[in-house]
């Protein structure tokens, strides 16, 4: 990922460590040695730009203060592999977690305090993130669905269920109003968040015919691309779909939602998961 002046990049590696790259002379400037040789999961900038936040194999998450280079946290009391850990884009002190025992957890950066567990998914929690806004949750799960949850109360308000394997990532839209969900099934899904209704689907229900224009392999993350709004606002006009799709064909949504996806065809390291 950039910092936000996009001056360096950082990294996360399965050899446990995470490091600062220098974008205009490509050197790495500082070696985060965050996990003992524990498979990093993921490592992330704060919003402020104070703190770089890991998560791990170990079953912890670290934060690094970026002005001296010095361990500011450990967080402890997951069970199970941290596969994600993020800011909160409103408030860099909170800190969200995302792990294989089943659970989401937000912390205090500050302080160390688990302010509340987000536990409802009955399999890993592969993801979570913030909304825009900060206000809600979204986590994705090897349960097969994606659950969004208030932060204020950690009451789970909405679940987007419908997919025929496990939601690898769940990503929200720039004003919050939809979800698009991967999937390892081979499809993506564009959800209403003020309705849980699927929207449009993108892609064939284990799909392996490369011919038809779709992902013939899990698909590991969607985005929402911050594409003009229209004056129309948002609106879905899907096609008829093929035999065995979701809902759509492979551009439905793109051209009004600015999708984005990424896919995987080659072995998973996280099969085991």
């Amino acid at each position: 990922v950039f910092s936000a002046d996009a001056s360096f990049v950082l990294t996360a590696s399965a050899d446990g460590v995470a490091r600062l790259w220098s974008v205009a002379d490509g050197t790495c400037e500082w070696r985060i040695v965050a996990h003992d040789d524990a498979y990093m999961r993921s490592a992330q900038f704060s919003p402020c730009g104070r703190w770089i936040a890991t998560s791990s194999a170990d079953m912890t998450a670290t934060v690094w203060r970026i002005e001296d280079r010095c361990l500011e946290r450990v967080f402890t009391g997951h069970t199970g592999w941290l596969n994600t850990a993020v800011f909160s884009p409103e408030a860099s002190e909170l800190l969200l977690t995302a792990s294989a025992d089943s659970t989401a957890r937000l912390w205090r950066v500050n302080t160390g305090e688990c302010i509340s567990v987000f536990a409802g998914h009955t399999y890993y929690v592969r993801a979570a993130i913030f909304s825009p806004d900060g206000a809600h949750v979204l986590t994705s799960s090897s349960d097969w669905t994606a659950k969004m949850w208030s932060v204020e109360s950690g009451v789970c308000e909405r679940t987007f269920s419908g997919h025929s394997y496990w939601v690898n990532f769940a990503a929200f839209s720039g004003d919050g109003r939809l979800v698009i969900t991967a999937s390892r099934d081979h499809t993506i899904r564009l959800w209403r968040v003020d309705s849980e209704e699927c929207e449009a689907g993108i892609g064939g229900v284990w799909n392996e015919d490369a011919s038809r224009g779709h992902h013939i392999d899990f698909v590991t993350t969607a985005q929402f691309l911050p594409l003009p709004k229209t004056a129309a606002g948002v609106g879905l006009v899907p096609a008829e779909p093929p035999a065995n799709d979701v809902s759509g064909g492979c551009d439905v949504g793109v051209a009004d939602c600015g999708l984005a996806c990424k896919d995987d065809a080659l072995s998973d390291p996280e099969k085991s998961l």
